[in-house]
């Protein structure tokens, strides 16, 4: 949801554009339709987990409680193996096959913190951008949509109107930025000024891959260093002196 965010901010808030010098976009999402894995079966329940979660009182998705916490430190956090993998396995379903970048002594500390939540409207939101396969604002249904946009169907973001640079670093084992997704919108960013394919990588390598330092965060830390030096010729000169 962070890169679909500032993808969207960058394209329609102007001034807030201005701010940003380079966007670095870690597994892209911008389109949503080739999404795989057990996200992709969230189109199908939306109605029935929408009324669930009415039903409740809730209006947080999967908040983080002592019991998930429990399960994190006692189930996750064995010695035996077959805990490690089952609670490895429950994020692979999301996020893309194991590239053997996770480190399953860390598993613990991860799961303490996944779920965090989420408000239902976001995750309902999500699940109308995979089943429309289009980005757009949120479908309150044709009476209040009429009323709140002037159409029975809510509008698309246009994101073709983003100017910032911005660099794209993908995998091919991501079930939520897939490989054909990032490929299919690229044409459509006519700011991208580098372009990283990161074969086998998940989606959640890109945050606890134990390659991802080197080949996406040092990287990104030399290019910004880079991109400022270009720009502060005089800093340089009186660092150097």
């Amino acid at each position: 949801m962070g890169t679909l965010t500032m993808f969207i901010q960058l394209s329609e808030n102007k001034e807030f554009a201005k701010k940003v010098r380079r966007f670095y976009a870690l597994a892209p999402v911008l389109k949503l339709q080739n999404v795989k894995g057990a996200t992709a079966v969230l189109k199908n329940f939306l109605t029935q987990i929408d009324y669930s979660i009415y039903l409740s009182g809730m209006e947080e998705f999967l908040p983080p409680t002592w019991l998930a916490k429990q399960f994190a430190q006692y189930v996750c956090g064995s010695t035996e193996m077959v805990g490690s993998m089952v609670c490895a396995n429950a994020l692979f379903m999301i996020a893309g096959p194991s590239s053997l970048q996770l480190n399953a002594t860390r598993l613990p500390v991860y799961l303490a913190h996944t779920p965090a939540g989420t408000s239902r409207r976001t995750f309902i939101h999500l699940g109308q951008m995979i089943d429309g396969g289009k980005i757009c604002q949120y479908d309150y249904g044709k009476t209040k949509n009429k009323e709140k946009y002037g159409t029975e169907t809510p509008p698309e973001f246009d994101v073709t109107k983003l100017e910032t640079p911005t660099a794209l670093y993908w995998g091919d084992s991501d079930w939520l930025a897939t490989d054909r997704d990032v490929r299919n919108m690229i044409p459509k960013l006519k700011s991208v000024f580098s372009k990283n394919y990161l074969g086998e990588f998940n989606h959640m390598d890109f945050l606890w891959g134990q390659r991802a330092p080197w080949e996406i965060y040092i990287p990104i830390k030399d290019d910004i260093e880079k991109d400022y030096d270009a720009a502060h010729p005089d800093h340089i000169k009186s660092h150097r002196s």
